[in-house]
């Protein structure tokens, strides 16, 4: 079943190789891209207060140590 979920090395490595070295993305920045397609990010992942949350508690176990 994970075979079919999860991606290879190469898979999961494509979509960085293509943005940094295709001359249609030259320039850009700030964007999400997925399979070597420019995409939207979820909602989730553009909430503020939950990056908020997110940051103080990765702050939080970092400095556990």
């Amino acid at each position: 079943m994970a075979s079919k979920l999860l991606k290879s090395t190469s898979q999961g490595a494509a979509s960085t190789c293509y943005v940094a070295l295709n001359p249609q993305t030259r320039g850009v920045s700030g964007k999400y891209f997925a399979d070597c397609n420019e995409c939207h990010c979820s909602a989730l992942a553009s909430d503020e207060i939950e990056a908020h949350k997110l940051w103080k508690h990765t702050r939080a176990l970092i400095h556990r140590t």
